[in-house]
């Protein structure tokens, strides 16, 4: 879990620096869910999430789109005990 830390924090802090950088998908391993930051005109980054295979994230900053069942095919997940921290 402490890669999908580094992922969502410090990462995603270094990336923001980057005048052109507008948008920021971190994918899950262990589970079906990815988180959708996107930098607004004002700068202001809006997030969404996504947990449902059927769900679709629809790419801002490019004509495209692509769901969640597309992401995770030929995944197996292991069954977890405990909550997943993300």
């Amino acid at each position: 879990m402490a890669q999908s830390r580094y992922d969502r924090v410090d990462k995603f802090t270094n990336y923001k620096s980057i005048p052109s950088f507008r948008e920021y998908l971190p994918v899950a391993q262990h589970r079906s869910h990815i988180t959708q930051f996107v930098k607004r005109d004002d700068g202001e980054w809006v997030h969404r999430e996504y947990n449902d295979l059927n769900d679709v994230v629809k790419l801002a900053s490019m004509d495209c789109e692509i769901s969640l069942s597309e992401v995770y095919q030929n995944v197996n997940f292991k069954p977890q005990s405990i909550p997943l921290d993300e």
